[in-house]
């Protein structure tokens, strides 16, 4: 895990995923890590999206904002 690195959010975690959308995952298969990228399927990763963490509704809405006015939309 990386940290965000912005002065407003220094603690603020940053980890890269892998989604497999149409991956054969067969009956007994979790989600796992490798270096640090979480490797799941859409579900599982929406689970770990919306698991509990130490912010607040109201910072992460904040932060949500930060990050909508630093990030250029994908062409």
């Amino acid at each position: 895990m990386q940290r965000c690195g912005c002065a407003e959010w220094p603690d603020a975690p940053v980890n890269a995923a892998l989604c497999f959308v149409d991956g054969d995952w067969g009956w007994f298969a979790k989600p796992f890590s490798l270096d640090g990228v979480f490797v799941r399927w859409p579900k599982a990763l929406c689970e770990r999206l919306r698991a509990p963490g130490p912010y607040t509704p109201a910072g992460i809405e904040m932060l949500a904002d930060q990050l909508d006015k630093r990030l250029r939309p994908s062409v």
